[in-house]
């Protein structure tokens, strides 16, 4: 087969700025410590005002990806989404070498209504078709969480405040919510653990974890929940940075993430994930709109050899409130790897089932290489009840020469040995989180034939599934209304197998 690559700087206020002066005007985060923090910070704000840049488009556009509706965003936590497109080439008929370019278009405030940053990882509603989204403002100390329609309009915009983090609520505090989840019915938001205060800045640090582990939940829908938001704590001293998925249980709310204990004063001058390990938690939050629930934290302990981060789950099953059987991660590359050991450097991947809580593959990476993300593709026409349906696609990089390639995984039947590999001529990052979709989806079209044949009959397939539950549902009202059924405890033996085996052929 054959691949195209196309790549550019995304050409942002700053970014531009920088370039036509060929040189640093601004400060970066690994320059903002004491004693030089207030001047810096005055000095920063003046520049942005003498060059006309708002304050949320003096971001880097750097973390993360994502297709709404047709328009392709690069998302930063400090700032709003940075909208970029790809443009046919002159050259792109019948497939030809550089098929498409990347253009940066500008920053996107949706008819000046956005006032906060977007996070770098939204998530979308698969009922509403709806992108919803939360960050954190060290500023008011408070969460914005927002909702925007597949035609890019903000549907709404509510600013939250979170927990008190300290007995006696003496200085402000904002949990570090890089990333959020998301059900039908609740935003939930890391807050504790690894906290941000302005104390912190004094001592050099962006984040430390003086805090417990907790949540800030915002009810999603105010006809069937109270919309005022609840806080769920816990007695373990551990921080999460990316969520895998969330689902919810008739009284709770599930959430599976990697925690850690050691994010611990992170300086402002180096990446979080150097040296972090990392462990595989799903934490159950009691579905309490008054407040002072606490998580109940279960980890996955037999993955000794990975410390899990990146995590990712089949993309049309997040966000449904169903459970999620399967998610995967990238393993951090331990200090002992000398010659791997990076920022954001990662010597495997590994695949969990979060039903049984146990590391079901270790797929390590052979030296010299390291991996980034891997990012989940669903399989054309593959039966949507495996959650483990995907194609993991992510890049690696040759820690020696710079050589990259882009890899191609089976999530079904992983193994050391790749579906499908292409070696690239130039190098590409693996630290940076990466999102892929097919051609149609960037286009805007209609999927091919052949999924749309598949769609149909996955949705026949489910239609099938719900009656069949709503069958067992009646035999257990009968069996209940019925009692013993005559009296004799054989009778309650043959009814109790009877329906154990409807639920297995299930």
């Amino acid at each position: 087969g054959r691949a195209f690559y196309a790549r550019s700087w995304l050409r942002t206020p700053r970014f531009q700025l920088e370039r036509d002066q060929g040189r640093d005007v601004f400060h970066r985060i690994g320059t903002l410590f004491f004693p030089w923090l207030p001047f810096r910070l005055l000095a920063q704000y003046f520049k942005y005002r003498s060059h006309n840049i708002p304050p949320l488009q003096h971001g880097t556009a750097n973390t993360n990806i994502m297709l709404w509706g047709t328009r392709l965003y690069a998302l930063n936590e400090a700032s709003l989404p940075f909208e970029f497109g790809l443009v046919a080439s002159s050259n792109n008929k019948n497939g030809g070498a550089g098929a498409y370019t990347i253009q940066s278009i500008g920053y996107n405030d949706f008819d000046t209504k956005l006032d906060e940053p977007v996070t770098a990882h939204p998530r979308r509603d698969p009922e509403s078709n709806t992108i919803v989204f939360a960050s954190y403002n060290t500023k008011s100390y408070q969460f914005p969480v927002g909702e925007i329609s597949q035609d890019n309009t903000l549907l709404s915009i509510r600013k939250v405040s979170g927990r008190n983090h300290f007995a006696d609520n003496s200085k402000p505090a904002i949990g570090w919510a890089h990333d959020a989840a998301l059900t039908p019915n609740y935003v939930i938001i890391p807050d504790g653990g690894s906290i941000f205060t302005f104390d912190n800045l004094k001592r050099g640090v962006f984040v430390d974890l003086v805090s417990t582990l907790g949540f800030t939940v915002v009810p999603r829908h105010n006809d069937t929940f109270d919309a005022k938001p609840f806080v769920v704590t816990s007695t373990h001293k551990e921080s999460i940075v990316h969520i895998a998925t969330a689902w919810e249980t008739q009284d709770a709310i599930v959430v599976a993430a990697p925690i850690s204990a050691d994010l611990l004063a992170i300086p402002v001058n180096q990446d979080s994930l150097q040296y972090t390990h990392f462990r595989f938690a799903k934490m159950t939050l009691p579905k309490q709109q008054s407040g002072g629930g606490e998580v109940a934290v279960e980890t996955i302990d037999n993955a000794s050899q990975c410390s899990p981060e990146f995590p990712r789950v089949h993309p049309d099953w997040d966000a449904t409130g169903r459970p999620v059987p399967f998610a995967f991660a990238s393993c951090i590359t331990p200090p002992e790897d000398v010659a791997r050991v990076g920022p954001v450097s990662f010597n495997a991947w590994a695949k969990f089932d979060l039903e049984e809580m146990r590391m079901v593959n270790y797929i390590p990476i052979p030296h010299p290489w390291v991996i980034g993300e891997l990012a989940p593709v669903p399989k054309q026409g593959a039966s949507s009840n495996d959650s483990d349906a995907v194609w993991l696609m992510g890049t690696m990089v040759n820690v020696e020469t710079s050589q990259s390639r882009v890899v191609l995984y089976d999530g079904q039947s992983p193994s050391e040995q790749p579906v499908a590999l292409w070696e690239s001529s130039e190098r590409i990052p693996a630290g940076f989180h990466s999102q892929w979709y097919y051609q149609w989806q960037l286009l805007g079209q209609e999927p091919p034939v052949s999924v749309a044949v598949a769609t149909e009959a996955q949705e026949e397939e489910r239609q099938a599934e719900d009656e069949e539950e709503s069958e067992e549902v009646e035999v257990e009202e009968e069996v209940d209304e019925k009692g013993d059924l005559g009296g004799n405890d054989e009778g309650n033996e043959d009814t109790t197998t009877s329906q154990t085996e409807i639920h297995e052929e299930l």
